[in-house]
């Protein structure tokens, strides 16, 4: 016999497919190459996983909010759309007529004290925050144009 056939080391390796052990009997090559691809596959998953660590740990510190899941977000744009032509038909007014609301219905005036500050009567008061609704509720119903 002129050519020894050299000794080759058989290894064993399991896995599972559908529920059901498998061995099979592989050379040294074989062995370490699935072991490189183990290694390889548990790298891309801790990858994975710090990446998706690092990217919330960074929006968070910036200041990025996650939703809440409770909010209604066609709640919240429908009141910004009321507050934004609320506020375009309080320019329409005239800077007397947007103190006198202000006194009113922010501040929480009585006509009296308005009228008292003021120096007119308080009639006069009253009839000039009457007018000056009659003036927004036909710039409400002309869809916010006068």
């Amino acid at each position: 016999m002129g050519i020894r056939e050299k000794e080759i080391k058989m290894n064993v390796i399991k896995y599972e497919v559908n529920g059901s052990l498998t061995e099979i009997e592989v050379t040294e090559e074989v062995l370490k190459a699935y072991e490189q691809i183990l290694i390889e596959e548990k790298r891309a998953v801790w990858r994975k996983k710090k990446r998706k660590e690092r990217s919330l740990d960074t929006m968070l510190e910036t200041g990025f909010q996650i939703a809440d899941p409770k909010s209604d977000t066609e709640k919240i744009l429908s009141v910004q759309e009321e507050k934004r032509v609320l506020h375009k038909a309080l320019t329409s007014l005239t800077a007397e007529e947007r103190k006198l609301i202000k006194k009113y219905y922010f501040q929480g005036l009585t006509y009296e004290k308005i009228a008292a500050q003021s120096g007119v009567q308080k009639a006069a008061v009253c009839k000039r925050i009457q007018r000056i609704l009659a003036k927004l509720k036909k710039f409400f119903q002309n869809d916010g144009n006068f």
